[in-house]
């Protein structure tokens, strides 16, 4: 079930598909509609990277512009290359950047240093993240972080 902004609720599938410099497709991996590109990207990297092992360079949109596929791919001794998408925050809020990630604890710590817990993954394949309300009620920072 897909179900975005005011769109109504669909069925709905993604093709994550792979190409080379011509536009010919070289794999494709589908997956239902509410599955995030970068969850994708390591079943489809597999089925190519063996394929293709001469190719220096991987170029990808800015769905798979993660931490951990730059990893993959590097150690792998190739280069990533990922356009630049510019922040969508809010004037006045905090950039998600400010936010630093723990992978060991699965967490963030948000910028007045208190943690924000892994709760749930929602309907659009997003991991949702949240604090303790009784760290954040006299915050000094609340009015820039919700």
């Amino acid at each position: 079930m897909f179900h975005k902004g005011e769109h109504k609720r669909v069925f709905a599938y993604l093709s994550n598909t792979a190409c080379n410099d011509n536009g010919i497709i070289l794999d494709f991996e589908v997956t239902s509609g509410n599955k995030h590109d970068s969850s994708v990207f390591p079943l489809l990297y597999e089925k190519l990277k063996d394929k293709y092992e001469d190719n220096k360079y991987i170029i990808m949109d800015s769905g798979y512009r993660t931490p951990a596929i730059a990893k993959q791919i590097i150690d792998d001794g190739k280069i990533p290359l990922l356009p630049y998408k510019r922040p969508m925050t809010k004037k006045g809020f905090f950039k998600k950047y400010e936010y630093v990630y723990d992978e060991y604890y699965d967490c963030y710590i948000c910028p007045n240093n208190k943690i924000l817990k892994y709760s749930t993954t929602n309907r659009d394949g997003y991991r949702e993240y949240k604090s303790n309300p009784r760290d954040c009620a006299k915050c000094k920072f609340l009015k820039q972080c919700t």
